[in-house]
């Protein structure tokens, strides 16, 4: 597991600690202080701020990983945002227009899909084959966005 933070022996600090002032005078953002506290030896889940991402993932004996041994990975964030022109723009606001039509239908509108997600649940459920946890949403998005987005598979 990487030594990523500090830990306290007596009155002393162990480990790379930031300052908390910066050279202007300013304290530091609380996100980097907290990321460089993390004690040694600490297994840590989840995100700090909008900064750094914390996974926890046991060895499987690929890329210089020990089987069964566990390891803690970090990841800068990374928020997915298109530019404004590219593709992923033009993608991500057809996502959001068929989430906010996902979000206005009534029941009767989603009763087929509910139905669909209904018949999909017996027909994979306990058949020896993989059962993706869907929703009524998934059928719902699924015809949509073809007609929405050309060049959808």
């Amino acid at each position: 597991m990487p030594k990523c933070g500090q830990l306290r022996v007596g009155a002393a600090w162990v480990g790379g600690k930031e300052p908390d002032l910066l050279p202007n005078g300013n304290l530091r953002f609380y996100d980097n202080r907290m990321r460089t506290r993390i004690m040694l030896g600490a297994i840590v889940r989840g995100q700090i701020a909008k900064n750094s991402i914390f996974r926890f993932a046991p060895g499987n004996g690929h890329c210089g990983t020990k089987k069964g041994a566990r390891y803690q990975q970090h990841y800068k964030y990374y928020s997915n945002k298109g530019a404004p022109g590219s593709t992923a723009a033009a993608w991500q606001a057809v996502f959001k227009q068929a989430m906010d039509e996902v979000k206005n239908l009534t029941e009767e509108q989603r009763a087929p899909y509910k139905a669909r997600l209904d018949a999909y649940f017996a027909s994979t459920w306990g058949k020896g084959r993989p059962h993706k946890g869907r929703c009524w949403q998934n059928f719902y998005l699924t015809d949509r966005l073809k007609e929405l987005y050309p060049g959808y598979p």
